[in-house]
This record gives structure tokens, sequence and C-alpha cells, in this order.
């Protein structure tokens, strides 16, 4: 842990550095929104049956009970799932559990030493339904960006 620490902390004072000596190749502009985005709107059980059927059945350590298990007794757990959704929707709060995750340092590529830390990625795991709460919310603020055009516009990644 010591290892991914100290790596973080060299990235983000490299960042701290680099800053300065950073041009902008383009000229920045600000788009002011349409509208303001006050809240999240809560779902519907169509909505997270299609997000919770179309999710990946990968199972964190973190989760009550397999995620392919939930899939398949979700008719029965719709409502209180989506109660779970619906209310960290209207309060604007993720629940701590949601927040946690299992890491599994994996090494980058097989022929790399094992006995090097260097040579592992950290990868994080999430519980089946903060996922889908992220998914929710990722849609409705893509949404918003989209319908009131100020989506980045050199942004590459993480976008459809």
């Amino acid at each position: 842990m010591n290892y991914f620490t100290s790596k973080i902390d060299t990235i983000r004072d490299k960042i701290v550095t680099m800053q300065p000596s950073i041009t902008v190749s383009h000229q920045m502009r600000y788009r002011s929104p349409g509208e303001q985005f006050h809240s999240f709107s809560t779902i519907g059980q169509d909505e997270l049956y299609k997000l919770v059927k179309a999710s990946k059945p990968t199972t964190c350590m973190l989760d009550p009970i397999p995620s392919r298990l939930l899939k398949d007794l979700l008719p029965d757990l719709t409502d209180p799932l989506l109660n779970i959704i619906n209310v960290s929707l209207s309060l604007g709060y993720v629940p701590k559990t949601f927040k946690l995750a299992a890491i599994k340092p994996l090494i980058k590529k097989p022929q790399l030493d094992p006995n090097k830390l260097i040579n592992y990625r950290p990868i994080s795991n999430l519980p089946f339904l903060s996922k889908i709460l992220e998914k929710v919310v990722s849609s409705q603020l893509s949404s918003f960006l989209q319908k009131n055009d100020i989506c980045e516009d050199f942004q590459s990644g993480f976008r459809p």
C-alpha cells in the first residue's frame, strides 16, 4: 500500500510542477447552461430493471449476494433496490458501503517480475449496486451536459 500511495504522491507532484508550463492551444470558452442542474431525478422500475439486466454479473467480495443471483431474483428485489437507489438520488447521499472497494494488485504483463511492486497496477472492484447507482448518475449528468451543449469539445475518453 505504501508503494502505491507513494506513486500517487509522485504523480501529483509532477502535475503541480508541470502546470505553469502547460499552454492551451485552443481558445477557451465558457458555455453557460440554459438551465442549472439542481438535483438528480428518481428512476422507475423499468429503468432499474434494464440497468441491472444489461450489467455484467461481476461480483465483488463486498456484495452481500452474488450479482448473478441478484439478477435472477430481480423481480422480487426490485422494490427494495429501487428504494435504495431513489433515496440516494433524492438526498444526494451515497451510502458508505457504496464507497468501499476491494483492491487487487494485478501484474501488468505476465512476463514481468512478480516480486517487484512496480510491475503491478491496483484494480478496484466496487459493489454491484454501487455500479448501478453510478450508471444512473452518469446517465443523468451526461444527458444534462449534452442537452445544454456544455460538453468539453476536446474530451475523448469516457464518452460514447
